[in-house]
């Protein structure tokens, strides 16, 4: 009986792995709004930028709402769901965050991401034809301290080639 119950458990989480999906993951093309009850988005990489991964990610935070001025930042990972025998994982590679401050002010923000491309490849992705989602984590920076009310509207990510200023 505990048998059961235990793959009962595991089977009904499996979706949950699959989280580099295109299904789970945004439209490139659109916004995200990230809030202290749903701090992650996944947004799809676009097929020209994985087939010529640019070398640098402009993150524009367009809207925020934080009436108690709660520090935060932003982590940005490109997420991979390895394909292989047995269930798929992801993996996750963070190519940099970034602190937005004062807390309630919007700006563009820019991460270096050719590092992380690489560490891609090198795993065995192969750009181009795989899954890839870029992945933007809300945490508290002062993780002792309780969320109060943030959202955090962000418009569509903009890929530059250029290196940064």
């Amino acid at each position: 009986m505990w048998l059961n119950l235990i793959m009962a458990g595991c089977l009904s989480c499996s979706p949950a792995i699959q989280v580099a999906a295109p299904e789970k993951a945004v439209d490139s093309s659109r916004g995200v709004t990230l809030t202290e009850t749903q701090p992650e988005a996944r947004i799809q990489l676009p097929s020209n930028t994985r087939s010529s991964p640019a070398a640098v990610l402009e993150v524009p935070v367009v809207r925020i709402s934080n009436p108690d001025k709660m520090s935060f930042s932003i982590f940005v990972y490109l997420e991979w769901c390895r394909p292989g025998e047995g269930p798929a994982r992801n993996e996750k590679i963070l190519v940099g965050n970034f602190t937005v401050f004062p807390p309630d002010r919007t700006g563009r923000y820019t991460v270096r991401t050719s590092t992380g491309f690489e560490r891609l490849k090198t795993m065995g992705a192969d750009l181009p034809r795989d899954q890839v989602v870029v992945l933007l984590e809300m945490k508290r920076t002062n993780p002792n301290k309780p969320w109060s009310t943030v959202v955090v509207e962000i418009a569509p990510l903009d890929w530059r080639s250029d290196s940064l200023p």
